[in-house]
C-alpha cells in the first residue's frame, strides 16, 4: 500500500529488503502493447511447443465464455480450464489440482490466480484489458511465471485502439522495464510516485495529499520526535536557521523530487554529508542541465554501457578516454557510476556548441 511504505520512508515504521532472487531465477521478459490475435497465438503456440502451460487472465466473468470459444479455435487440440471467484469451492479447486497436475495446457481466469500460487509448468501469462489494473496487481500476475529457471514471458495488453491515460502508461512503462530481480521495491517506489500516499490523517491509502505544504512540517516535527525517542536525536535539531533557499522548477521539474531534497537539506548533519548531497543533485540534475549546451541530445547510462548521442568537444574528449567508442552520431562507454563519472569531466573540460 503507497501509504504503508510512505511511512516507512519516513521513518515511522521499519523496512527490511530482500533485494537477492532464489537461486537460478531469470527475470521474467515482460512486454505491454495493443491486443490483437496474433500475439495470443504466437505466444501461446510457443508456450505449448515447448511443453509449458498459459495463464490467460480476462478479468470479467461474463466475457470467460466468449474467450474460452476464441482459445478452443485457436488450439483445438489444447486442453483448457476456467477458474473464476463465482465457482464453487470444490469445481475451484478441482480445476486448480489439474492444471497443477499439467492435466490443463491453458488456464483462463479472473485475477483470482495473483497471489499465493506456484505452477512450475506455467511459464508464459497473458493478460487483456491491463488498463483496468493497477501496477501491484501486475507485478502480483506476474509473479505467476518464471518460478522456475526456464525463461518466461508476461504480456500486458490493452484494447487495440483505446485511448490510455498518463498513469497507465506509466504503470506500463514500470512493469516492463522493472523485471531485473529484486525491483518489487522500485516498483513500489513507483507505485507511491504515481498513485500518492494518501491522506495524513484520513482513511485514504493512496492519491495526492491535501495541505501538501502542512503534512511536510508534520512530517518533520514526528521525525524529529521519533530521533528524540531513539536516542538518535544530531545536535543541530534544535537549531533554527531562516536561509533562502530555491530549487528552481526548471532545473528540477518533479515537485515531489524537489520536495524530497528540501527535507533532506533539512537533515543535513555536518559539512562532508552537505558536500556528499551537493554532489549527488549535481550528478542526478546537472547532465541534464548543461548537457544541451556541449551538443548532447540523450544520455542512456545502464549498468552495463552508457550512450551518448549528439556532437560536440565532450564527444571529441570522451573518444580519447579508455573505454569509449564511437560510431555513427553516438558515443558508447563503461555503465554505471564510471560512465556518468567520465561524462561530467568531458562536460567540465568540454566548450559549449553555438
Amino acid at each position: 500500500i503507497p501509504r504503508t511504505l510512505a511511512l516507512s520512508l519516513k521513518g515511522m515504521r521499519s523496512i527490511s529488503l530482500l533485494n537477492e532472487p532464489p537461486h537460478n531465477r531469470v527475470p521474467v521478459i515482460t512486454a505491454a502493447g495493443p491486443w490483437n490475435t496474433g500475439i495470443v497465438r504466437s505466444a501461446v503456440a510457443r508456450e505449448l511447443e515447448r511443453g509449458g502451460q498459459v495463464f490467460y487472465v480476462s478479468n470479467r466473468i461474463y466475457r470467460l465464455d466468449e474467450r474460452a470459444s476464441f482459445l478452443r479455435k485457436l488450439f483445438p487440440s489444447a486442453a483448457l480450464g476456467i477458474a473464476h471467484g463465482r465457482m464453487k469451492e470444490s469445481e475451484l479447486e478441482e480445476t486448480m489440482l489439474k492444471f497443477y497436475n499439467r492435466q490443463l495446457d491453458i488456464l483462463l481466469c479472473t485475477t483470482i490466480i495473483e497471489s499465493g500460487l506456484d505452477v512450475p509448468g506455467a511459464n508464459t501469462l497473458i493478460v487483456e484489458d491491463c488498463q483496468e489494473l493497477g501496477l501491484a496487481q501486475m507485478y502480483q500476475l506476474r509473479g505467476r511465471v518464471g518460478r522456475r529457471e526456464e525463461s518466461s514471458f508476461a504480456y500486458f495488453l490493452y484494447p487495440e485502439g483505446h485511448p490510455l491515460g498518463k498513469e497507465t502508461l506509466e504503470r506500463l512503462d514500470a512493469i516492463t522495464t522493472l523485471n531485473e530481480g529484486g525491483a518489487g521495491y522500485d516498483l513500489a517506489l513507483e507505485d507511491l510516485r504515481i498513485r500518492g500516499s494518501g491522506d495524513l490523517l484520513g482513511t485514504s491509502q493512496h492519491g495526492t495529499e491535501r495541505g501538501r505544504a502542512d503534512s511536510y512540517l508534520y512530517y518533520a516535527m514526528l521525525e524529529e520526535e521519533i530521533a528524540k525517542l531513539r536516542g538518535t536525536l544530531p545536535s543541530s535539531a534544535e537549531v533554527t536557521a531562516d536561509i533562502p533557499c530555491l530549487i528552481q522548477a526548471s532545473y528540477i521539474p518533479q515537485e515531489t523530487i524537489r520536495i524530497a531534497l528540501y527535507r533532506r537539506l533539512l537533515r543535513v548533519d555536518g559539512p562532508e554529508e552537505l558536500r556528499e548531497l551537493e554532489k549527488e543533485v549535481q550528478d542526478r540534475f546537472g547532465l541534464r542541465s548543461r548537457g544541451g549546451k556541449y551538443g548532447i541530445l540523450s544520455v542512456e547510462c545502464g549498468k552495463r554501457d552508457t550512450v551518448l548521442r549528439g556532437r560536440g568537444s565532450v564527444f571529441d574528449y570522451l573518444k580519447k578516454r579508455k573505454n569509449w567508442y564511437a560510431s555513427e552520431g553516438k558515443i558508447t562507454g563503461p555503465g554505471g557510476t564510471a560512465g556518468l563519472a567520465d561524462v561530467l569531466h568531458a562536460l567540465r573540460h568540454g566548450k559549449q556548441v553555438r
